[in-house]
């Protein structure tokens, strides 16, 4: 075959198979672009496509049955679900539905609910964002995405951390004169929360009771008491946590109880111990 003839035969080739592709109708284009996704469900830029293709495309295309049954799943492991876990579940069965018929605006809000409820805030608004585009006319995607936005915000680490904060400053003022305390055999060591410090104190039990931990006076009487001296034993509080060199200490959130601990070393020995408060 010649040179110019196996040219034409090319040019043919690619003339015809232009045509076919032209000659594609909207539904058959979608068809195509759904068995794509079906490959690549990650591609996001795909998924807007056939949303909008299946908008133009009438009658609407019909619900497929596995689309009907991850729905019904899903609605199941939603409604059942008690935890961030459990809606994770449930978004999974909505993922899927999603993934049978792109097209779906309630599949996409139905997943954005429930990814909202495990607390994936960035997946629930790129959902919401489906759904609207999917459903143009309802606003109840639109609505959803400004709760999804402030909990985001609301449950950033900085979020967090500042509440957090917060909470700890509270109850430290509300621990002002409060006092914590632990019996040893010989001896009684108390924390007294005063002005944002927790100020040790000891008072002996038994003549071996060696207070503030000077260990080279253990003589002196029963029920002595003294308060002992910065800085080995005073510990300044952040919040509801601190340290000094020796200790660090820590209130627990319900303010009913602080934990003493001394990781060891040159000059302490190593202690943990949990006071009670009085």
């Amino acid at each position: 075959m010649n040179t110019p003839r196996r040219l034409l035969i090319l040019v043919f080739t690619c003339l015809v198979a232009s045509a076919i592709t032209y000659a594609q109708s909207p539904r058959e284009q979608l068809n195509q672009m759904v068995q794509q996704l079906q490959q690549t469900p990650n591609d996001n830029a795909l998924r807007e496509k056939i949303i909008k293709l299946a908008l133009t495309v009438k009658p609407s295309p019909a619900l497929p049955s596995e689309a009907e049954r991850r729905m019904t799943r899903g609605g199941v492991a939603f409604k059942g679900a008690t935890s961030v876990a459990d809606y994770r579940v449930a978004a999974k069965e909505f993922e899927q539905a999603t993934l049978a018929a792109p097209w779906y605006g309630e599949a996409y809000f139905n997943l954005g609910v429930a990814q909202d409820k495990a607390e994936d805030y960035d997946a629930a608004l790129r959902s919401l964002q489906l759904a609207t585009l999917a459903s143009p006319g309802s606003k109840d995607a639109e609505k959803l995405s400004y709760a999804v936005e402030f909990r985001k915000e609301s449950n950033s680490p900085e979020a967090r951390a500042m509440k957090q904060k917060t909470r700890d400053e509270d109850l430290l003022k509300s621990l002002e004169g409060v006092v914590f305390s632990y019996s040893h055999p010989d001896l009684e060591v108390r924390y007294r929360i005063s002005h944002g410090r927790a100020v040790r104190s000891d008072r002996r039990l038994a003549p071996g009771g060696s207070l503030c931990g000077d260990g080279g006076r253990r003589s002196g009487p029963i029920g002595e008491q003294t308060t002992c001296l910065e800085p080995w034993n005073t510990v300044p509080l952040v919040g509801r946590r601190g340290e000094n060199f020796v200790y660090r200490i820590e209130i627990a959130e319900d303010g009913q109880t602080l934990r003493m601990e001394s990781p060891g070393g040159r000059n302490s020995a190593q202690y943990d111990y949990l006071f009670k408060r009085q």
